[in-house]
């Protein structure tokens, strides 16, 4: 996970898949901005050592890479 909040990336686990599929209600200022229009909401534990690192921090737009 990465976001222009915090330096580096993060990294964690899913803990939680949305069982419905939703349209977009958050978008990128920039119009060229790759986004999707439909969604399913992902809940993820970040790891102990990762969550210290932004433990001020809410409510942030993040980027991130799940793999299956």
């Amino acid at each position: 996970m990465t976001s222009e909040a915090f330096s580096g990336e993060l990294r964690g686990t899913v803990s939680q898949v949305g069982l419905q599929v939703s349209r977009q209600d958050i978008f990128d200022t920039n119009p060229l901005a790759k986004t999707d229009n439909n969604i399913v909401e992902v809940r993820i534990r970040l790891d102990a050592e990762e969550s210290k690192k932004v433990a001020g921090l809410s409510n942030l737009q993040v980027q991130a890479v799940i793999q299956l």
